[in-house]
């Protein structure tokens, strides 16, 4: 019995001894890999994808108007409550006139903290420097769910609203992505 231990205390010892060369060698990696990482290279592209995320707020400026709840109503065959409102796009900073816009409608409060958000694709044509109304956008609203409790809830005077785009497709045929 005591050889068995003795083999097993052997083992432990020889396995530790490994776990901490291994972890001195990984160690060892970790400084190599620190120094060949350019603070430059880091940097610039965080900057790079703050001008991209930026812009991609700055093209289209949606006003939302005339929010609405919507009750459920059996009889009329309206079986799921919702929460609807009308949209106008303004395309300051447009480049060309669009075929399709993909993104995202956020929905802040006045400190600029995002309280809901929802999938947009506009597939009407809008031109530089003017205006698209879309009527009749909204949700099947579940009162359980905190950003539906908030839509419902806020007033549009207490809602700041930015249009988020992800991606476009130009009348042209061209694409930009964002």
């Amino acid at each position: 019995m005591n050889k068995i231990i003795g083999i097993g205390l052997l083992a432990l010892t020889g396995f530790s001894i490994y776990l901490e060369q291994r972890i001195s060698d990984l160690e060892k990696e970790k400084i190599v890999l620190k120094k060949e990482i350019p603070k430059k290279i880091v940097k610039q592209e965080h900057t790079s994808d703050n001008k991209t995320e930026n812009l991609a707020y700055d093209i289209i400026e949606p006003t939302i108007t005339n929010k609405r709840f919507q009750d459920s109503n059996p009889s009329l065959g309206i079986y799921q409550e919702a929460i609807w409102w009308d949209v106008i796009y303004h395309a300051k900073n447009l480049k060309k006139t669009t075929r399709a816009i993909k993104g995202i409608l956020e929905f802040t409060d006045l400190f600029g903290e995002t309280k809901f958000k929802i999938n947009v694709t506009i597939n009407d044509k809008l031109s530089p420097n003017k205006e698209l109304s879309q009527t009749g956008i909204g949700f099947s609203y579940n009162q359980f769910i905190p950003s539906h409790q908030w839509m419902m809830s806020e007033s549009l005077k207490n809602i700041k609203v930015k249009f988020k785009i992800e991606s476009i497709i130009y009348e042209d045929g061209t694409t930009e992505r964002f």
